[in-house]
């Protein structure tokens, strides 16, 4: 079932229901399709948040990572829903990470896959400069452009996205009916997500939530892949203060697990849906 949700300041949310049970949430609509596999014990709840997707077209300064947090209650509230799971993907794993320690009562369980981290210090540093240096070992000319000043032009951020990916990546794309999925929507066009990117993690401003992360007590299960950047200290920094936490570092995947490794990241996340900490998962790394 399709519906459009509107937030409070006057934009329409996309958001897809499938499937009956317990409820799980999941930002990023147009990137998470796969996620339908966990309807057979779950009611899969996808949305797409503000200007990404299927939702409203907005520009930079209508995003905020606090507006990301608002939206995902709105869409609660607007479905009626008492409690939670919330499965959140790289920037999307802050939104319901600080989602969850904002409302610890509505969260089931949660979890975290290669999530911001929880704080903004010198461990976020030591993943920008190791970030910095993957770029510049695929792509140095294309970073000194950008270095320089020169245009984001369509096909730079293009070329921005493919380094990414190979600088991310352990299975290396394209992967199946991955190619041209999330640009087939306009929203989701390099020229028009970038900016929002940008200006969402600019509103984080310098964050720590570690004494707020003590107050989630719902089973929280943190995966990263052991291609991304520095996943065992990621997986580290959020075991040290989530009072019920386990995590996986998945080999052979990257940053995109659901696409690297899919049949190995759903069963983890089924397993772990229905009640049970996965054999492979551990709270000290």
């Amino acid at each position: 079932m399709d519906l459009r949700v509107p937030s409070p300041d006057g934009l329409d949310l996309y958001v897809h229901t499938v499937g009956a049970g317990a409820p799980v949430v999941i930002p990023l609509a147009c990137w998470c399709e796969e996620y339908k596999t966990l309807a057979d014990r779950n009611q899969v709840i996808l949305y797409d948040p503000r200007g990404r997707g299927q939702s409203s077209s907005i520009n930079a300064h209508c995003v905020s990572f606090d507006a990301d947090i608002r939206d995902l209650e709105t869409i609660r509230e607007h479905l009626a829903l008492e409690m939670i799971s919330l499965i959140g993907w790289s920037y999307y794993g802050g939104v319901v990470a600080r989602y969850a320690m904002r409302y610890p009562e509505r969260i089931a369980r949660l979890v975290l896959v290669g999530s911001t981290p929880v704080r903004v210090g010198s461990f976020f540093r030591a993943v920008q400069e190791e970030s910095n240096a993957r770029f510049q070992s695929v792509a140095p000319d294309l970073m000194r452009e950008l270095a320089s000043g020169a245009e984001q032009t369509p096909e730079r951020m293009r070329a921005f996205w493919d380094a990414f990916l190979r600088t991310r990546s352990f299975v290396k794309p394209p992967w199946p009916d991955q190619k041209s999925r999330p640009s087939r929507y306009p929203n989701e066009q390099f020229e028009r997500v970038s900016p929002l990117i940008a200006a969402a993690m600019r509103s984080m401003g310098d964050w720590d939530w570690r004494a707020d992360a003590r107050a989630i007590a719902a089973p929280t299960l943190v995966i990263d892949g052991e291609a991304d950047i520095l996943p065992y200290e990621a997986c580290r920094e959020w075991l040290a203060v989530l009072p019920n936490a386990r995590a996986i570092v998945m080999d052979g995947v990257g940053h995109f697990p659901s696409f690297e490794a899919p049949d190995r990241y759903f069963a983890l996340l089924g397993e772990f849906l229905v009640g049970d900490w996965p054999e492979a998962c551990t709270n000290s790394l």
